[in-house]
């Protein structure tokens, strides 16, 4: 799974797509600390890696030219206090308010 974000962050900074490739580094981030044994895999690391799943389609769409509404910022602030140890849980906001572009060079 870390692989996944792993290949999804690089080739989203590859093409340009900065906001994609920094949500991914913040996943792989988080679970870096996880394989390196510096914080457990708990439950909410589990379902921050879930909801991170979850939003891969929204990101996707983003790329096509889509107008995608999506929480990046605080699901990304949740992953950063993950991997800092804490054990915190993602709670969605009731309405995104928050437009998703993902930048798409010459697109």
């Amino acid at each position: 799974i870390r692989r996944v974000f792993h290949t999804l962050k690089g080739s989203g900074r590859l093409v340009g797509a900065k906001t994609l490739g920094e949500f991914s580094w913040k996943i792989e981030s988080l679970l870096n600390r996880v394989l390196d044994g510096s914080r457990p895999a708990s439950p909410q690391v589990v379902a921050m890696v879930e909801t991170a799943r979850q939003q891969l389609p929204s990101l996707r769409s983003a790329l096509a030219g889509e107008q995608v509404y999506a929480d990046l910022a605080g699901i990304e602030a949740i992953a950063d206090r993950l991997s800092a140890g804490e054990e915190v849980s993602y709670t969605p906001a009731a309405a995104p308010a928050v437009r998703t572009t993902v930048a798409w060079p010459g697109g």
